[in-house]
């Protein structure tokens, strides 16, 4: 509205309406396209906008969708190009979007799993990521105690150390995790 504003000149002798409608309707598609929550270049939107007419002209010719690598070949564009290209050119669906015509059938949230189970396959793929950064002594101490269940004496005696050394590693490497997992 402001740049309507300050871009407006009477003397041309138009409705102030006229000229401003279709500057922000443009402004508002500009900013819809380019500055979405996610950056989707034009070349890669373009080449989507390709595929998607190529696949049709193949499943017309070939009464069939083409495959992966057929796309490849008729677009020129390698497999990855492709794939990011048609993603790009996908509609985004909404969790509460009905499946099928029933006005009062399911949505694809009543499909997706529950969010305490992705919570907990986040968290330990989060974890698992964690553990993988430790050493692999740190590894074999964490595996010992949490994983085999062992005390603090047994693990000393299976790595070679005091229960005191164990319990100090134990220590810090929980310090580590916390503050890498936090």
């Amino acid at each position: 509205m402001l740049k309507a504003i300050r871009g407006f000149d009477p003397s041309f002798g138009t409705v102030f309406s006229t000229y401003a409608v279709p500057l922000i309707t443009g402004e508002i598609r500009r900013f819809l396209r380019d500055d979405g929550m996610i950056k989707v270049s034009r070349d890669v939107k373009k080449n989507g906008y390709i595929l998607l007419r190529q696949k049709e002209e193949f499943a017309s010719k070939n009464g069939r969708e083409p495959r992966l690598h057929e796309l490849e070949s008729v677009s020129g564009l390698s497999r990855d190009e492709v794939i990011t290209a048609l993603e790009a050119c996908s509609p985004t669906l909404s969790l509460q979007d009905r499946i099928g015509s029933d006005e009062d059938g399911a949505t694809i949230a009543d499909f997706c799993a529950d969010k305490d189970v992705i919570n907990d396959m986040t968290e330990k793929m989060a974890l698992r990521e964690c553990l993988n950064s430790l050493s692999e002594e740190e590894q074999k101490l964490i595996r010992l105690r949490y994983y085999k269940g062992l005390t603090q004496m047994a693990t000393a005696k299976i790595l070679g150390m005091t229960q005191v050394k164990v319990s100090r590693t134990e220590k810090k490497i929980l310090q580590k995790l916390r503050d890498k997992f936090l």
